[in-house]
């Protein structure tokens, strides 16, 4: 007997390994919808499959002499009478409780460590996989050293053993700890399957058999949706309150955090080739989530030491923003997407201040070599761009916030060629920026100022489209620590405002 449940309970762990397997790679080719649809097709085969059972010849079957609720109740009372069968009902509707809230925190797990990904999909189908054949392996087992009178002492051994696996194992060693725990707990599931089927067959009087185990079975499966209630319940409520665990993974998770920033796999796929992969000495890892971390600080506004977990240690967001930043890659990466296709013809000219934090004092040089500047504002850095009818900035200059815009005019327009016209308010109306730009084949739409003695004309219409550099400017400014300067270092600044404007219009 205990060798025919080991076989039916193998088999069924092997059905469990092809299950997620073929789940996770779906999802991650095709998409939830196609999956669901191979879902519905093997249903399909699977009620195809019973079509020779019917075509049996039909033999008489004895009607129930008790209605079903009364012979499900007398099934429950013979449970709760037998202490054996009681124990094992109750031992194993908590186990099944405990898979349940497992069940949750897998996907919540994974998706922790790897982000919001196709890759975290696969890698959940791939630990369930690797779950079940562990079990298959564990059932065969068991049924080859299981003997009668033995069943307790394997129940008990392979329950015992799963919260070691569970904890601190699988939470206390990020991912690979959580691999290595659903191995062993898959392996312990089989031998608790086998002996639980051995033991209740065995105590069961045979004209009891069928009674009992549809009850039991009823129990036992009412605890793995009950579990997953309590683990969803469980981690959200978690998720109000941050986690005093600084190791392994964090009751947090990125699923339950909707502001969270995460690169598009269409971002990522025109990013990635400019991330340094050939520099000596240790390669970085985990480029997107760090990437991601970085972009969530620039637009939340928050400390580099706040940066959420889910992204990697903070330290190691802020040490590649900044190293990164001396190697001048922002900067690479905005400067690559911006490549203009075609010369933009009307650009349009403007610069918006910043104000600057008291933290982004006292970097090396002073002040106005880290590009503040003292205005009736108090203590700010200036932005200088070009951009295009389509609000994209094409140009990026950064000084001190008590810079003249038409100083700074010619050195915009010089980082640009092919432009025909050129929208700039009173702030340009130099004589020598006009003549430069006539000079260069660009039309001036630029007003004169009030002081002018003689009035100067220009395009009143065109001009109108000068909005959209001030669109642009807001949609920057959404980004917290790009609309307040908390870096001491302009290079850093000006890094962020590259790698911001990239993302938000470019990518």
């Amino acid at each position: 007997m205990e060798r025919a449940n080991a076989l039916d309970t193998g088999s069924y762990a092997l059905i469990e390994v092809v299950g997620p397997s073929l789940a996770g790679a779906l999802i991650g080719l095709a998409g939830p919808a196609a999956t669901l649809f191979v879902i519905a097709v093997l249903y399909l085969l699977a009620a195809g499959s019973l079509t020779p059972i019917l075509r049996v010849a039909q033999t008489p079957t004895a009607r129930l002499s008790k209605p079903v609720v009364d012979a499900a109740v007398a099934g429950l009372t013979y449970i709760a009478r037998h202490p054996t069968l009681r124990g094992l009902a109750i031992c194993y509707s908590v186990y099944q409780l405990s898979w349940g809230v497992l069940v949750v925190v897998v996907p919540v797990a994974v998706t922790r460590a790897l982000g919001s990904t196709t890759n975290a999909d696969t890698m959940v189908g791939a630990l369930w996989s690797v779950c079940g054949l562990a079990g298959g392996l564990g059932a065969l087992i068991a049924g080859q050293v299981l003997s009668i009178g033995r069943e307790r002492q394997m129940l008990g051994f392979s329950i015992a053993g799963m919260p070691v696996a569970t904890y601190p194992l699988a939470s206390s060693f990020g991912l690979f700890g959580l691999v290595a725990g659903l191995i062993i707990m898959g392996f312990l599931e089989g031998p608790a399957d086998v002996a639980l089927l051995t033991l209740r067959q065995r105590r069961t009087e045979p004209e009891w058999l069928g009674r009992v185990l549809t009850v039991s079975m009823s129990l036992n499966v009412t605890g793995l949706p009950l579990g997953s209630l309590i683990g969803g319940s469980l981690i959200t409520h978690s998720l109000s309150r941050p986690s005093r665990n600084q190791t392994g993974f964090r009751t947090r998770s990125a699923l339950g955090r909707a502001n969270l920033f995460w690169f598009s796999d269409g971002q990522w796929a025109r990013i990635e080739p400019f991330i340094p992969s050939n520099r000596r000495g240790v390669k970085p890892k985990n480029n997107r989530r760090i990437l991601s971390g970085i972009m969530h600080v620039l637009k939340s506004g928050c400390r580099w030491v706040d940066c959420p977990p889910e992204y990697g240690p903070a330290k190691t967001v802020y040490n590649r923003f900044n190293r990164w930043s001396a190697q001048g890659i922002w900067q690479s990466i905005f400067e690559a997407a911006a490549e203009p296709a075609e010369p933009p013809e009307r650009m349009a000219l403007d610069s918006t201040h910043v104000k600057a934090h008291r933290c982004a004092g006292g970097g090396k040089g002073g002040a106005s070599e880290q590009a503040i500047g003292i205005t009736k504002g108090g203590r700010n850095s200036k932005i200088h761009g070009l951009v295009d009818k389509l609000c994209r900035p094409w140009v990026l200059i950064l000084t001190p916030g008590n810079t003249a815009d038409c100083t700074v005019g010619p050195a915009c327009v010089s980082l640009l060629d092919g432009i025909a016209e050129l929208l700039g308010d009173k702030a340009y109306d130099s004589n020598s920026f006009r003549k430069s730009l006539r000079k260069d084949g660009i039309k001036p739409v630029i007003p004169g100022r009030s002081n002018r003695k003689k009035r100067i004309r220009h395009d009143k219409q065109a001009y109108k489209d000068r909005n959209v550099i001030e669109r642009c400017y807001s949609r920057l400014k959404d980004f917290r620590r790009i609309a307040t300067r908390y870096d001491k270092l302009a290079r850093n600044y000006f890094s962020a405002l590259c790698l911001v404007a990239a993302v938000a219009f470019w990518l």
